[in-house]
């Protein structure tokens, strides 16, 4: 009995963990973000002539969102499907090693 509650303590502190560092990673991001952006602005306002490059910051920043946005959707379903990772072995095309000679 202490082993499993140790084991469900170890499982606890290790999500615990993993959330604390996705929360973490999500707050740094957010802060550059906003600094990028900010030095951006600064950069823009200083121009005298036409923008540069900086007036795609703003841009960069929604297509990063997105692709993480679709890299997440691509990674549930990924993880969803690896119970199906095997599944080409019970189909009937391909035969075990013991049943190739019999066809």
């Amino acid at each position: 009995m202490n082993n499993s509650q140790a084991r469900r303590r170890r499982r606890a502190t290790a999500r615990a963990v993993r959330i604390g560092m996705r929360l973490g990673l999500l707050v740094f991001t957010a802060c550059l973000t906003v600094r990028i952006c900010k030095i951006g602005l600064e950069t823009l306002e200083s121009r005298t002539g036409a923008p540069g490059g900086e007036v795609f910051i703003l841009p960069l920043i929604i297509l990063l969102v997105w692709t993480g946005w679709t890299a997440r959707k691509e990674y549930t379903d990924l993880k969803k499907g690896a119970d199906d990772k095997h599944d080409f072995r019970r189909s009937d095309r391909i035969p075990y090693g013991s049943q190739r000679g019999s066809m």
